[in-house]
């Protein structure tokens, strides 16, 4: 019994230089690696969600603005050719709720399609036409 007090004795001998740089350089390299996991999934993460992003890029269609209402309910903006449409969208169903003139809507100067679209007018109609 002994025996085995004096071997856990000079394991946890912290007078002992050496046993003492070893455990402080592994922390350390357990700290540098805990960094690089986290830097490889932040980099990763925006990788994936550049590619999506050019993978839907089409010609024809595009999801112009977005706007969560709720948790997994998106209300979207799709432009379809030459026409605008307004969709509702959940985790498994996907609704038509109004198709919109390109008059009503504000876009950039440049011709780009502008951020500040006044949606609330847009679902106000939609329920006022539900109502009816």
């Amino acid at each position: 019994m002994s025996k085995y007090i004096i071997c856990l004795q000079n394991d946890l001998d912290f007078n002992s230089g050496k046993n003492w740089l070893d455990m402080l350089g592994q922390f350390f390299l357990l700290i540098v690696i805990f960094v690089v996991i986290l830097a490889l999934a932040y980099y990763s993460t925006k990788w994936a969600a550049n590619l999506r992003m050019r993978g839907s890029g089409s010609l024809n269609m595009k999801v112009l603005e977005s706007v969560s209402v709720g948790n997994q309910n998106m209300i979207e903006l799709i432009k379809a050719g030459n026409k605008y449409f307004l969709v509702g969208v959940t985790k498994d169903n996907i609704t038509f709720l109004t198709e919109i003139d390109e008059d009503n809507l504000v876009f950039e100067e440049n011709g780009e399609f502008s951020k500040a679209i006044p949606f609330e007018k847009y679902l106000k109609d939609y329920f006022n036409k539900k109502k009816k």
